[in-house]
């Protein structure tokens, strides 16, 4: 009798087979998890960067201006705020989040899919955040009525006043009314709203263009291309241009759509939008009854 050695032509073949169907289940179940993994890293970033931003505006009684995006990692400037004399951040065409500024790495300020977080903050002027005092309304009173003072280098302060004169406070209405920037839903509705009677307007808007990637800066300083065809909507979240500038008025936070059927439905941007009365309650500078 002869020993039978290694293995037979047709047992290689439904080896290679039995072999090729476990990778092809196990690779979609890897890649899935990958990309949980990425997302719930970019989620607690996020969450962390959202208090940092609070800890500077409790310190600094302002927001701070974007950094530029173009800038690579590790050349002057990069993770700085851009801002003037006057307090105001220009155009913020390539605007990333500040990290240095913020006192974060690099690391905090890019998400789970190697891009740098485009942070948005609203335009300069009276109605910018980023002047000194303009996030400050702890000398406002609720129930106030008088309106707030503006100058050169605050964007809108508290009229002095006590509880003997009620009246001559300013009120939280006038402090945030007209500010912020505007976000709208899947629905086309207004989730923060600079122009509605309340004021909902976001103080900032903070985005993780996630997994789609498109326009968001890399740490080489370039704005990264899609690595499929970005969404309508994504397409007004993405890095690269001013701040409300046609035909983005706005910012979209939709609800996740993706896979290879979604076209110009595809979105999985994720965003961070606090209205301005909200991150002023979270940095103890909300208005408060005057003695």
């Amino acid at each position: 009798m002869h020993k039978q050695q290694g293995f037979t032509l047709i047992e290689l073949a439904i080896v290679t087979i039995i072999l090729g169907l476990m990778m092809t289940m196990l690779i979609p179940a890897a890649s899935s998890q990958l990309e949980q993994q990425r997302r719930r890293e970019t989620i607690n970033k996020m969450a962390v960067i959202d208090q940092a931003i609070v800890a500077f505006v409790m310190t600094n009684r302002r927001l701070p201006c974007p950094a530029d995006g173009t800038v690579p990692a590790g050349t002057l400037g990069a993770g700085v705020e851009v801002r003037d004399a006057s307090g105001d951040c220009g155009t913020q065409t390539n605007g990333v989040l500040p990290w240095i500024t913020l006192g974060l790495s690099e690391a905090d300020a890019t998400d789970g899919y190697f891009n740098r977080f485009t942070y948005r903050v609203p335009p300069d002027g009276v109605n910018g955040l980023t002047r000194n005092g303009a996030m400050d309304a702890s000398g406002c009173d609720p129930a106030g009525g008088a309106a707030a003072i503006t100058s050169p280098s605050n964007a809108r302060t508290c009229a002095p006043c006590t509880s003997a004169n009620r009246a001559a406070c300013t009120s939280a209405l006038f402090i945030v009314s007209g500010r912020g920037l505007r976000v709208v839903d899947d629905g086309g509705n207004a989730v923060n709203d600079p122009a509605v009677t309340s004021s909902t307007g976001a103080a900032y808007v903070l985005i993780s263009h996630m997994a789609e990637g498109g326009g968001g800066y890399t740490s080489s300083g370039t704005i990264s291309a899609p690595t499929i065809a970005a969404g309508t909507n994504e397409a007004l979240n993405a890095n690269g241009q001013t701040v409300l500038a046609a035909p983005a008025s706005y910012f979209h936070s939709n609800m996740i759509s993706t896979g290879a059927g979604a076209g110009a439905n595809h979105f999985d941007d994720l965003l961070s939008h606090p209205s301005i009365s909200q991150l002023m309650a979270r940095a103890q500078l909300a208005p408060r009854t005057q003695p």
